[in-house]
């Protein structure tokens, strides 16, 4: 009869082993995920900022352009005199004159203004992000003739 209890022992013990190793190896494999995922948002938290910052950046920037143009026009410098004060491109059609600028935000994007200057008044018309230029995309597909 000992003979058999030390068998039944033995088993036990032996599950009991191959379930702790699981667990430990479930474990493991959790926090090295968990540590890639917080590393992986932590990138992106980075990035994020980076970019609202070159944004507010190049926003304060055109923002300052308005202004300055907004106090030369009140001064009673007309539209079309500003390209020599300021980097601006002004195009008129009559009573209208329409002003144009833009800040770099990135290598890729930049912030473009167009001011609408009216009867000694001044209203935004485009206040957008665009890209600086545009991408040629090859519609052509590479497929092998055989040869």
């Amino acid at each position: 009869m000992k003979q058999n209890d030390k068998r039944s022992a033995g088993i036990h013990v032996g599950s009991a082993s191959i379930i702790m190793i699981f667990a430990v190896l479930c474990l493991t494999v959790f926090s090295t995920l968990s540590y890639v995922t917080a590393n992986q948002e932590q990138k992106l938290a980075e990035k994020s900022a980076r970019a609202i910052e070159q944004y507010y950046a190049a926003d304060w920037q055109c923002e300052a352009y308005y202004e300055e143009i907004y106090k030369l026009l009140k001064a009673g410098v007309a539209a079309s005199e500003l390209p020599q004060y300021l980097d601006v491109k002004v195009t008129s059609d009559g009573a209208a004159a329409c002003i144009a600028y833009a800040a770099d935000i990135d290598e890729r994007q930049k912030l473009q203004v167009q001011l609408i200057a009216e009867n000694g008044s001044l209203r935004t018309e485009t206040w957008a992000v665009t890209v600086k230029e545009q991408h040629e995309y090859n519609d052509e597909l590479a497929v092998w003739d055989g040869e």
